[in-house]
């Protein structure tokens, strides 16, 4: 059997197709390369003068190769991966919490949308075992399957989820001692998904916002029947979302009025950003754009959607002659503007 010395540039798929090998899995997993993989357990990071045994004729170790690995598409663009993240899953760690890999598997394959539009998850190999140690925070802090996979969207906003959710069990920490804190007052979720976002908006510098988001809390907390509402609300919206393009259902979205908690929470919001804008000199439109898609999904979107009705009525107006607009802005045409914010149906 040769043996090839790495050079500059290679990596294994190059050096196995120089070497007839039909796959760089069959050369990596050759029985002879045991030696190799331990001291490379990552196939992408080889580096020149490593020795590499070429599977061939005549020698003792001829036709030695390893069943393949067969990738699993469940594991989505982790898939190479999997031999490095069940490593790092069965790694001990301080909570002494054990892991299942077919737990895992199913995490990973529920929320594979969530994870294809992460911003700070790549495909390397680091990336795989940063899933793999976001999900073991997960675990220790005492989440299912099913409240994993609710704040999982929330949390891959965030810079660093795997940091994030590590620096929520840390002990001795203000993060985790918030969180304890918060936890006690709701629930498990409730905590994570509040420092989540706050800790987004204070990124993006929308103070407001992040106060918004602790006065909703709170407030759902001080006065529970409140908190009740707020939730079911939220609940009900999610299964009531309106298809793209579209708007919401007229009559819910005046339902949605009810909710005091996020009526509350989004005006404190919006008095607060316009109030932050004043006093910074800072009319920064990407800080109202976000406030905007805010406020398309609190109870002021009727609200809002009434002046952008309004605006467009306006700039009609200007372009019409002074009879037609006397007529326009009759008693009887102004009642019909009114029955159609409210039902969507014109008279």
């Amino acid at each position: 059997m040769a043996v090839y010395t790495v050079k500059p540039g290679d990596n294994l798929t190059k050096i196995a197709k120089q070497h007839g090998i039909k796959t760089w899995q069959e050369l990596y997993n050759h029985r002879d390369n045991g030696d190799f993989r331990k001291l490379r357990g990552n196939p992408d990071l080889i580096f020149p003068g490593d020795k590499i045994n070429i599977p061939g004729s005549g020698g003792p170790g001829s036709g030695g190769i390893l069943p393949v690995p067969q990738l699993n598409p469940r594991l989505g663009k982790f898939a190479r991966h999997e031999e490095a993240m069940r490593k790092e899953l069965q790694k001990v760690q301080p909570q002494q919490i054990p892991f299942d890999w077919e737990e895992f598997r199913k995490f990973l394959e529920e929320t594979m949308a969530d994870w294809s539009t992460a911003f700070s998850i790549g495909e390397r190999v680091e990336d795989a075992v940063k899933v793999v140690n976001f999900y073991k925070g997960l675990k220790a802090l005492g989440l299912p399957l099913s409240e994993m996979k609710a704040v999982v969207p929330i949390l891959l906003q965030v810079k660093e989820p795997d940091k994030f959710v590590a620096a929520l069990i840390a002990p001795g920490t203000k993060t985790a001692a918030a969180f304890k804190t918060l936890s006690k007052a709701g629930t498990v979720v409730g905590a994570i998904m509040l420092i989540a976002q706050m800790s987004i908006h204070v990124i993006r510098s929308d103070y407001a916002a992040a106060f918004a988001e602790a006065y909703r809390f709170g407030l759902g907390k001080i006065l529970p029947w409140l908190g009740l509402v707020d939730g079911v609300e939220s609940l009900v919206s999610a299964f009531h979302k309106a298809p793209e393009g579209k708007k919401d259902d007229r009559f819910w979205r005046y339902v949605k009025i009810l909710n005091v908690v996020s009526l509350n929470a989004a005006s404190v919001d919006v008095v607060g950003t316009m109030f932050q804008m004043m006093i910074t000199k800072d009319m920064d439109p990407k800080r109202m754009d976000r406030l905007i898609e805010r406020l398309r999904n609190s109870p002021l979107q009727v609200f809002l959607e009434i002046g952008e009705d309004l605006d467009k009525a306006l700039s009609f107006f200007e372009q019409m002659p002074e009879a037609e607009f006397q007529q326009a802005m009759s008693a009887q045409n102004f009642l019909n503007w009114i029955k159609y914010e409210i039902t969507g149906k014109l008279p």
